[in-house]
């Protein structure tokens, strides 16, 4: 009879905590909320006296919003009786309502521990769950909370309410293309995002490696899917950048590891020069591109047909000096109006005097090196800068005679580097700031450079160049030599005829034509000498009377030509037998 009483007693006890708390007794078919929420359950087991004082204080509380003094009263019940499921669950309710969402399925877990059976354990850790954003999880809970209670009206409705939230990123974009658009510009482009629920792209970009664009703030965004190409602006020149493009869907789900891909922008440069050809036809138009100073460098070269071709039948200078390559001055206008075009373009940019050298170093290294007997069928043929230009091609020489006509047009001081028929190269005087190998010239130092090959800076010598080079200045100079000499059949006098050249850019004036009948030890049997002037590119005939002994003697016929009190160029005949009569 004293245990009937009790059971009595808790039951009523029981009922009255349900009605506090507000909660419907398992089974209830009572209208949810509009927002589902979890009902406290009832008990339906007989925990020890204390245990189940402690639990109902904490139910009423728990109804009057006090949630921390009523998780005390439910940790005072589960200290007296560790296995009470109904406090945890009860505690767990209150720490869902306190917004402490991982406590509160801490206590869920612990009951559905001791009762697995018990659907509303499960509804109610469903209802934490989606609170934390664990959707797919508050949905397994919701249906296991069914599979215990098909009537659960808690949680059909909780279930039906829950929206499972899209957390799949949209396929990473592939084919990305970062193309140079020039002047500080980057052409991106990619293959279409094939999300069904896109939203739009972004656009990242970087200085450093994209791997991973969490955290990042893109520079962009692109919301039209079917725009698929994106122009980067304002970049720095010469400047390696990093591009990143993700799709983005509707739910803002982002793949955040990427693949980038890398461009340095650069600047583009057309260079105006005025054409001296007024026929298009007349003209041999030649196109240079080079890169300098992370600048494309375009020309599009009109040469006139007329001044090529004049300089291409032109003999070739007989004198090793090949200043006058350079020097001569059929080309000059030519040269005069590139020049005037580098340095306008140079002032743009704000070049110093030596970026503007480099600028022409850099465009005559682009030229591809050749051999002349692959371009002409000779083994040896120096070709004029125009030459060069117009043929697009060369060896060290031809290329070193371009550099040097650019840079003499530019005024800067230069000099031509001979290497005994293996190597010609040029020397720029010192700026104040060159730094490598250089050659000591009246007083100034030439620092080396070399006009073949890309990539050659300035004072950087070929270890094979690095000795003693002959230097040949880039000023008008006449270049002397004996063309042929002869002598007309004689009686006594040798009438000795010498035509004398000057295959140079500069008048020779008070040339002195000296000629000998050689006797051996420094000796001579006869000899006479004459003053001539012989303009640049012309030739004159002298005639030398050598009187001979009266008897036959063993002798050859020598002459030397004197230039500025230094003898220039000699020659002999061979030793034969003359006679006077």
């Amino acid at each position: 009879m004293k245990k009937f009483t009790f059971c009595m007693v808790f039951i009523l006890a029981l009922s009255l905590v349900g009605g506090l708390l507000g909660c419907p007794s398992p089974g209830s078919t009572s209208a949810p909320a509009s927002t589902p929420v979890a009902p406290e359950p009832t008990t339906t087991s007989t925990p020890a006296s204390p245990a189940l004082e402690n639990y109902s204080r904490g139910c009423a509380l728990s109804s009057k919003g006090k949630y921390d003094e009523a998780i005390a009263e439910y940790t005072k019940a589960i200290e007296l009786d560790p296995n009470f499921a109904y406090a945890y669950n009860n505690r767990g309710v209150a720490y869902k309502n306190k917004g402490q969402y991982d406590l509160a399925i801490a206590d869920y877990n612990r009951a559905i521990e001791l009762d697995p059976n018990d659907a509303d354990y499960w509804n109610n850790k469903g209802v934490a769950l989606n609170k934390l954003g664990r959707p797919d999880e508050a949905m397994e809970c919701y249906n296991k909370a069914l599979q215990i209670d098909p009537s659960h009206e808690y949680a059909k409705n909780n279930k039906d309410s829950l929206v499972i939230a899209d957390t799949t990123p949209p396929p990473a974009m592939s084919n990305l293309i970062a193309a140079d658009d020039l002047d500080g510009k980057v052409i991106l482009s990619w293959d279409k995002s094939t999300a069904a629920d896109f939203g739009y792209y972004n656009i990242y970009i970087s200085q450093s490696m994209i791997t991973d664009v969490t955290g990042m703030t893109p520079n962009d965004q692109i919301k039209e899917i079917d725009r698929n190409t994106y122009q980067a602006v304002g970049l720095k020149l010469t400047t390696k950048y990093y591009f990143a493009v993700t799709a983005v869907d509707k739910s803002g789900n982002e793949k955040n590891q990427v693949t980038c891909v890398s461009a340095i922008p650069t600047k583009h440069v057309t260079l105006d020069i005025p054409t001296l050809v007024s026929v298009p036809d007349e003209a041999i138009t030649r196109k240079f591109t080079w890169k300098y100073g992370g600048i494309d460098w375009h020309w599009e070269a009109e040469i006139s047909k007329q001044l090529y071709q004049t300089l291409h039948d032109k003999p070739r200078p007989r004198a090793e000096n090949s200043s006058v390559y350079v020097t001569q001055s059929l080309d000059d206008e030519f040269f005069q109006k590139l020049a005037s075009a580098l340095r306008a373009e140079g002032e743009k940019l704000g070049l110093t005097k030596d970026q503007m050298v480099e600028l022409a170093i850099s465009f005559v290294q682009s030229l591809p090196y050749s051999y002349d007997i692959d371009t002409t069928g000779l083994e040896e043929y120096k070709r004029y800068p125009i030459e060069t230009l117009a043929d697009g091609t060369g060896d060290c020489e031809d290329t070193a005679y371009l550099l040097a006509e650019l840079l003499r047009t530019m005024n800067y001081d230069a000099i031509l580097l001979y290497y005994s028929g293996e190597h010609t190269a040029v020397g720029v005087a010192d700026s104040g700031n060159m730094y490598g190998s250089y050659y000591e010239y009246r007083g100034n130092r030439y620092f080396y450079v070399e006009s073949t090959g890309e990539g050659w800076k300035i004072g950087a010598v070929p270890e094979a160049y690095i000795k003693k080079a002959t230097v040949w200045e880039l000023v008008p100079v006449p270049t002397l030599g004996c063309e042929r000499f002869r002598w007309p059949d004689f009686s006594g006098t040798m009438p000795l005829e010498l035509t004398v050249y000057n295959d140079g850019t500069a008048p020779a004036l008070g040339v002195k034509v000296y000629a000998f009948l050689d006797a051996g030890d420094g000796k001579c049997y006869a000899d006479a000498s004459t003053m001539i002037d012989i303009p640049p590119e012309e030739t004159r005939t002298v005639t030398l009377m050598l009187k001979l002994p009266g008897q036959p003697v063993q002798t050859r016929v020598g002459y030397r030509i004197f230039y500025n009190d230094f003898k220039v160029y000699e020659g002999f005949s061979d030793w034969q037998y003359f006679t006077s009569g």
